[in-house]
C-alpha cells in the first residue's frame, strides 16, 4: 500500500494511494531507513484503519506527531484535523487552511461530474503546490492570486489553461466566501473561464485523417478518433458515454448524450448519422 523511495542527499519519501484513488507523496527529509520504515508502517495502519479503526500504538504515534506532519496527514483524509481551542480572551477561532478546506470542499461536492473533477483536481494540485496546504485562507492575498497566475505561466501552461484554472480557483474561494471563512475573494479581479486557443486550431483533412488512423495503435483508438473527426463528438465525455444501445443499425443513426449541455432543455442528447467511416 505504501513504498519508500530514496532521493539524493539521503532524503526519503513515502508514496501511497489516498482515499480519492490518487497517488500521494510525503517527504521525510533526511530520515534514516529505520525511521522511514516505521513511518511507512504507521501510514499503512492509518489507511487500513479508515475501515477497521486504528490500534492504540498508532493512535499514540498520531498524537505525538508534529503539527505540520499532522496537518499533512489530515489534508489527505488519514486523520482528523486537530481541534485548536479559541482564545478565551479574544474569542478568536483557529484559521482554516487551504489543504483541509479543499479536502472538505471536494468531499462535499458529490454533484461534480467525473470529467470536471479531473479538471478541478488539476487546479487544486497547482494551488497546493504554490500556496502550500498549511496556508490560512484569510492570509491569501490578491498578490498571491496574481503570483499564482505567474507560477502557472512559468510552468509553461497555455493562456487558455491558465485562464480556466484561475476561474476554478475563483470558484473555490467563492465557496469559502459563502461559508464566511474569508471576507473577500482574492481572485475576484482576475479573469477566468474558457478561452479558445486559436494557436491550437487546425483543420484535419481527409489526408491527415488517414495518417492519424494508420498511426492509431488499435481499433478502439481509431474509433475514438473517427467519432471526433466525422461524428463531431466531444472527447472524452461524449465518446465514453456511448453504449451499444445508442446505435440504431437499421436506421443508420447514433444517439449522442451530452453531459456538458444536459442542463439546457432539449440539449441533453442529439442524433447524428452513422457515417460509414
Amino acid at each position: 500500500m505504501a513504498s519508500i523511495c530514496k532521493d539524493a542527499g539521503g532524503r526519503k519519501r513515502v508514496l501511497f494511494v489516498a482515499a480519492d484513488g490518487r497517488r500521494r507523496v510525503i517527504r521525510l527529509g533526511k530520515a534514516n531507513m529505520e525511521q522511514a520504515r516505521i513511518f511507512k508502517q504507521k501510514l499503512e495502519n492509518l489507511i487500513i484503519g479508515r475501515f477497521t479503526g486504528i490500534d492504540t500504538d498508532t493512535a499514540l504515534w498520531v498524537a505525538a506527531l508534529p503539527e505540520d506532519m499532522h496537518r499533512k496527514l489530515a489534508s489527505f483524509g488519514l486523520v482528523k484535523p486537530r481541534v485548536v481551542e479559541a482564545d478565551p480572551e479574544t474569542d478568536a477561532q483557529p484559521p482554516v487552511c487551504l489543504g483541509p478546506f479543499l479536502e472538505e470542499y471536494f468531499r462535499d461536492r458529490d454533484d461534480i461530474k467525473p470529467a470536471s473533477l479531473i479538471v478541478y483536481g488539476q487546479t487544486r494540485r497547482n494551488l497546493l503546490a504554490y500556496l502550500g496546504p498549511d496556508k490560512p485562507l484569510r492570509n491569501v492575498t490578491e498578490g498571491d492570486a496574481r503570483g499564482f497566475v505567474r507560477y502557472m505561466k512559468r510552468g509553461g501552461l497555455s493562456k487558455a489553461t491558465i485562464r480556466k484554472r484561475t476561474g476554478n480557483a475563483k470558484l473555490f474561494f467563492n465557496a469559502a466566501l459563502e461559508a464566511e471563512l474569508i471576507d473577500k475573494n482574492p481572485f475576484r479581479k482576475l479573469k477566468g473561464g474558457s478561452l479558445a486557443n486559436e494557436e491550437r486550431r487546425r483543420f484535419i483533412t481527409p489526408k491527415d485523417m488517414t495518417k492519424v488512423l494508420e498511426a492509431c495503435p488499435d481499433t478502439e483508438w481509431r474509433l475514438i478518433f473517427a467519432l471526433a473527426r466525422y461524428g463531431g463528438l466531444r472527447t472524452p465525455s461524449e465518446t465514453l458515454a456511448l453504449t451499444w444501445g445508442d446505435i440504431e443499425w437499421d436506421g443508420g443513426k447514433l444517439l449522442v448524450r451530452s453531459s456538458k449541455t444536459e442542463h439546457y432543455e432539449g440539449k441533453e442528447s442529439r442524433v447524428i448519422p452513422l457515417f460509414p467511416e
